[in-house]
């Protein structure tokens, strides 16, 4: 058994099965950062399908760049899960393996 997966029968399996329908190509689910005990990122959830422009907007300090940071794999969540293309990418095992780029435009 997965242990990133929920318990069938259970009201998470149920919203897990829900988003699972959807075409996202990015999921993010009650994805949790920590530093010490600052929450950085806390239980965010989105879903991005294939081929959308999504930005991130928000004050200073308010874990833009932290959860970018948790989707391209340069930290591991401490809760949640994040799939891209639906594979589950958290925790993360290989660094490299999302192929993942970034472009300034």
């Amino acid at each position: 058994m997965d242990i990133n997966q929920p318990v069938p029968g259970t009201e998470e399996a149920s919203r897990h099965a829900a988003r699972a329908s959807t075409s996202a190509y990015l999921r993010l689910e009650q994805v949790v950062k920590r530093f010490g005990s600052t929450a950085a990122v806390d239980q965010v959830s989105l879903d991005i399908p294939q081929g959308a422009f999504a930005t991130l907007l928000g004050l200073s300090g308010c874990g833009k760049t932290t959860l970018l940071r948790l989707i391209a794999g340069f930290h591991d969540p401490d809760g949640g899960a994040i799939y891209l293309d639906e594979p589950c990418v958290s925790p993360v095992a290989a660094r490299n393996s999302r192929g993942l780029s970034c472009k300034v435009v």
